[in-house]
């Protein structure tokens, strides 16, 4: 039996709502939440608080995590959760979701939930320090510092 569209939708408010209680807890609201193709498999989440944009969405499975300030909600200023904490972490690369492949969309979302809730205070921090302006100046450099090959591949990553 397919599921309805409708309880795919209600489905994964609850899941939301569950793996990312910390953002609730910290006064983070969803705004916006709806399917982003016509066959209703792949769907985005967009919470605000605190200055703060988090955009949660899954693309055929593959759940992704971008942040951003309040006051820049276009894509290009959307920053990836791992690119994030690679900047604050000087740049150090981590791998974090090992054999992501062998997991389902649930188990992806939680492990994404996971990984934010460990650096969520310190990127509310920066986000409070900093202005919107250096915020993302500070990112969009890190883009451009990374090795070509690196740099090529953030972009890639970046606008897809």
């Amino acid at each position: 039996m397919e599921i309805r569209p409708d309880q795919k939708l209600r489905r994964i408010h609850e899941h939301i709502r569950f793996y990312f209680d910390f953002l609730f807890r910290r006064g983070f609201n969803i705004v916006s939440m709806m399917f982003i193709d016509e066959n209703n498999e792949s769907w985005q989440v967009m919470l605000l608080a605190q200055n703060c944009l988090v955009k949660i969405y899954s693309d055929k499975g593959k759940v992704n995590l971008t942040l951003s300030t309040q006051q820049s909600k276009n894509e290009i200023n959307l920053f990836d959760l791992v690119d994030v904490i690679q900047h604050m972490n000087g740049g150090v690369e981590f791998f974090h979701l090992v054999n992501e492949t062998e997991l389902d969309e649930m188990q992806r979302l939680k492990r994404t939930a996971w990984l934010l809730e460990k650096y969520i205070d310190d990127i509310l921090v920066q986000i409070k320090r900093n202005s919107l302006f250096s915020i993302n100046r500070l990112l969009f450099s890190y883009f451009i510092e990374k090795k070509p090959d690196d740099r090529l591949k953030a972009i890639i990553r970046f606008f897809i």
